[in-house]
């Protein structure tokens, strides 16, 4: 079963996490690429606090998280292209939406940048280009005016972080080859 932005967005509510649901999302993503097999469990805490805080109250919040988790290394390591980041859905206004863009793109770059290392060193420049655009999408305002126009540029900055995240994650893995990646993160 795949979860919703609105029932991890919930779930993190209850727990009275510090993230939403887009930038726990990104930062689940951003570590994953970091290519550090304690991401799961880094990403746990970084959320919840360390597993010996976190309160039974938290476990709705926690079992919806590992359903993320889930996910979200399935679809990055399927090779099949169908990675989608946690964003709300189109019937929320544009500018939920863009915040929801921004702070995704946001716990992204902090949950790469996490793992350490000289990325510039292991990136294409085209997966460095993608890194520098989310940073752009980071200083997203949240605008109320909303236009068919405005949606395709929405619609367009989700599809290129999508394919962006997709290559930015093969690159960091070695390459679609790599197919115990889903194992190791397990």
């Amino acid at each position: 079963m795949t979860t919703s932005y609105t029932v991890c967005s919930q779930a993190l509510a209850r727990a009275r996490a510090e993230l939403g649901a887009a930038e726990c999302h990104g930062l689940l993503c951003g570590m994953l690429c970091g290519v550090d097999e304690q991401a799961p469990r880094r990403w746990l805490e970084e959320v919840l606090g360390p597993e010996e805080r976190v309160h039974k109250s938290t476990d709705d919040c926690r079992n919806e998280l590992l359903r993320v988790l889930t996910d979200t290394v399935r679809t990055l390591c399927s090779g099949q292209c169908n990675f989608v980041p946690l964003l709300p859905d189109d019937n929320q206004g544009l500018g939920v939406r863009s915040e929801a863009l921004a702070n995704w793109c946001s716990g992204f770059l902090y949950g790469i940048g996490s793992a350490g290392g000289d990325l510039a060193a292991r990136l294409s420049r085209d997966a460095q280009e993608v890194l520098s655009d989310f940073s752009e999408v980071t200083r997203l305002k949240s605008d109320t005016e909303e236009s068919e126009s405005l949606e395709a540029d929405y619609s367009e900055i989700v599809e290129y972080m999508r394919v962006g995240v997709m290559l930015i994650f093969e690159e960091m893995q070695g390459g679609p080859e790599s197919g115990d990646t889903a194992q190791r993160l397990h």
